[in-house]
């Protein structure tokens, strides 16, 4: 039997095994086949909050997307701010990077970063949150 015969066979067989199934795994295993799951994307995040070696100091990284010049930067001491106004702008930066020390341990803070390019400002990401030790 020729590789190409043995293929097609093996192609009907899958099709009407899919076919019959109907996406009940039990009867897809069953007829000696393996299930396999389809990749889910995974869309990195904008923004990382990272724990540095001394306390009450965190390392703010923003993604570079794009051709990025500038980063602006707001902080808010707590889990979720209620209103837009409770954002406080803590600086604007060239650097991806930005160090935040002096925060107080025990508590949350909750960081966002809008990305500045020469064409337009991005509206601020997704905030993330995080308790300091």
């Amino acid at each position: 039997m020729s590789a190409v015969s043995l293929n097609t066979m093996f192609t009907t067989l899958n099709h009407f095994v899919n076919t019959v199934a109907n996406g009940d795994e039990v009867i897809v295993r069953g007829s000696g086949f393996n299930v396999l799951k389809q990749p889910v994307p995974h869309s990195k995040s904008i923004l990382e909050l990272r724990y540095t070696n001394h306390s009450g100091t965190l390392l703010l990284v923003a993604a570079k997307i794009g051709k990025v010049i500038a980063f602006t930067w707001q902080v808010y001491m707590g889990v979720a701010p209620i209103a837009e106004s409770d954002w406080v702008p803590l600086k604007t930066t060239a650097q991806s990077r930005y160090t935040l020390e002096g925060l107080i341990p025990g508590h949350y803070i909750s960081v966002r970063v809008a990305l500045i390019s020469a064409a337009c400002t991005s509206d601020f990401c997704a905030p993330v949150t995080i308790l300091i030790i």
